[in-house]
C-alpha cells in the first residue's frame, strides 16, 4: 500500500483516535495524582508517517489492518526513581487488563543502550466512545521510564533517526557510554533513596 492510500485511510479515523487520548488523558490524571514521584506523563496519537513505517515493517502487504496496531495510542509515564516502575504497574492493573508486558533493554549484559518497560492494555468500556461510529482500537501502550532512562532515550532516538547509512562504531561506543551512565546514576539514586528512607527523610 502506497502511503497517500494509507493516509488516507488513516485521516478517517484520526478524530476517533484524538478523542480517545483525550479521555485517556483524564483518566490517567486521576490515576497517577495518587502516586508519589511521578514527574510526568504525555499520552500521543501514532503520527501517520510512524504508523505507515510500522505497516511497512510488520504488516504490509496486507489491507489495512489498524486493529492489530497496539499502540495508536499511548501514555509515557516518567517517574524518579526505578523502583517506581514497579509501583506504577501495580497501580494501573488495578483499572486496566494487560495484554503483554516488555522490558526493551539490551540483549546482552555487557551492552548499555535504550531501557523502557512497555505495556499493552485493554481499553475499558467506560473509556469507549457511546457512538458506535467512531473507530477505537482494542488497546494502548504504556511506556514506563525513570528521568534518566528518558533522558538517554530521546537524543539518543533523535541523533539516530536523522542519520543516514551506518552509524560508525565511535557514534555507537559513545552512545553506550552515556546509557551505562544514566544506567549507573539510576542505582546510585535508588541507594540515595534507600539511605533518605532510613533515616526519616
Amino acid at each position: 500500500m502506497e502511503y497517500v492510500e494509507f493516509r488516507k485511510n488513516y485521516d478517517q479515523v484520526i478524530s476517533g483516535l484524538v478523542n480517545l487520548k483525550r479521555r485517556l488523558d483524564a483518566y490517567f490524571e486521576e490515576i497517577l495524582t495518587k502516586l508519589e514521584h511521578i514527574d510526568r506523563y504525555t499520552c500521543r496519537v501514532k503520527a501517520p508517517e510512524s504508523a505507515y513505517k510500522k505497516y511497512n515493517e510488520k504488516y504490509a502487504p496486507q489491507s489495512f489492518p489498524l486493529s492489530d496496531f497496539e499502540d495508536l495510542v499511548a501514555v509515557r509515564i516518567i517517574v524518579f526513581f526505578t523502583s517506581d516502575i514497579p509501583l506504577v504497574r501495580s497501580a494501573l492493573l488495578e483499572h486496566f487488563e494487560r495484554v503483554e508486558r516488555s522490558e526493551k533493554k539490551p540483549e546482552f549484559d555487557d551492552q548499555f543502550g535504550y531501557e523502557s518497560e512497555h505495556l499493552i492494555l485493554v481499553i475499558p468500556p467506560h473509556l469507549k466512545p457511546e457512538a458506535g461510529d467512531e473507530f477505537c482500537p482494542p488497546t494502548f501502550e504504556v511506556q514506563l521510564r525513570t528521568i534518566l532512562m528518558h533522558a538517554y532515550a530521546e537524543p539518543q532516538h533523535d541523533i539516530l533517526y536523522k542519520s543516514t547509512g551506518q552509524v560508525p562504531r565511535e557514534i555507537r561506543r559513545r552512545l553506550a557510554w552515556i546509557a551505562a551512565s544514566c544506567w549507573g546514576a539510576d542505582r546510585e539514586y535508588e541507594e540515595l533513596r534507600r539511605w533518605s528512607e532510613a533515616i526519616g527523610n
